[in-house]
């Protein structure tokens, strides 16, 4: 089975408020493995006269590879990059690991996973106070983290209607490596202990078919970290609605004539052969 979806959506709330979000994925499902691919882009101002501009400007792109060693467990790797203007953080890491199919049904799945990640963060803060104040340091973080995720899919009864929710958490295993660099000065790296650090991340996405091929899709993505870098919130959300278009689709079908008469031909042989 195999889809292809673009899609794009874009709102004009206020004259001082604008949002716009475009997207797309990829997906391929066997037998025994699966393989997935996806990209979206939003972008968001808001502002009110005499106040400053509020720009927001996200990228995520990523990809994945699941294979199936029994009936309901399956290994899987991944590898995902996100940026965030507004927060000024750009995150790349890959995970491996394994999970099984709590609920594997014709309209519902229930899948539970776990792994371990290996993640680099990068993130840019103004310093406000001392000899380099004005300035902006650079920090680069890199950690390794433990993975429990959870992802929860129902198909309605209409063609095409499809209500996902994904939870991940993830928490820091072992020591931090931190490099920093501020004012032109080289950087430094540093060896920290763990800290506790987490983060929570959900997403909730729901698709609503009006055509054949064009559908409402709607998206609400938060992330909740304990320990954020300087600057940056505790709490990020990301709301979403738009339209996709379905460019592909293939489904299981059985074999044309041509090919299941063929088959039964060398089936014969084979067995008179025998």
């Amino acid at each position: 089975e195999r889809h292809e979806r673009v899609g794009a959506g874009g709102v004009q709330l206020t004259p001082q408020t604008t949002a716009l979000n475009a997207g797309g994925s990829a997906t391929y499902r066997g037998a025994q493995t699966g393989v997935g691919l996806y990209g979206n882009r939003s972008y968001s101002s808001a502002g009110r006269p005499g106040a400053a501009e509020t720009t927001g400007d996200t990228a995520a792109t990523g990809g994945r590879l699941d294979r199936y060693l029994i009936d309901d467990g399956f290994v899987f790797g991944s590898t995902d990059f996100k940026y965030d203007r507004f927060q000024q953080v750009q995150r790349v890491w890959t995970t491996v690991g394994a999970g099984f199919d709590v609920i594997s049904t014709t309209r519902l799945a229930l899948t539970m996973s776990t792994g371990l990640a290996r993640g680099r963060d990068g993130v840019k803060s103004l310093i406000k106070s001392g000899v380099l104040a004005g300035n902006e340091v650079e920090l680069s973080r890199a950690y390794n983290q433990l993975q429990i995720g959870e992802g929860l899919r129902w198909k309605g009864r209409r063609r095409g209607s499809v209500l996902s929710q994904d939870l991940t958490f993830y928490r820091q295993v072992g020591n931090a490596s931190v490099s920093a660099a501020a004012g032109g000065r080289s950087g430094v790296t540093l060896r920290i202990p763990e800290s506790g650090y987490m983060r929570l991340d959900s997403s909730t996405r729901f698709q609503a078919p009006l055509t054949d091929r064009l559908s409402l899709q709607g998206a609400m993505q938060t992330s909740h970290t304990n320990h954020p870098y300087p600057g940056s919130k505790k709490n990020d959300l990301l709301v979403s609605l738009g339209l996709t278009v379905q460019i592909g689709n293939w489904e299981e079908h059985e074999p044309p004539a041509a090919v299941t008469e063929a088959y039964a031909a060398i089936a014969e042989q084979v067995e008179q052969q025998i």
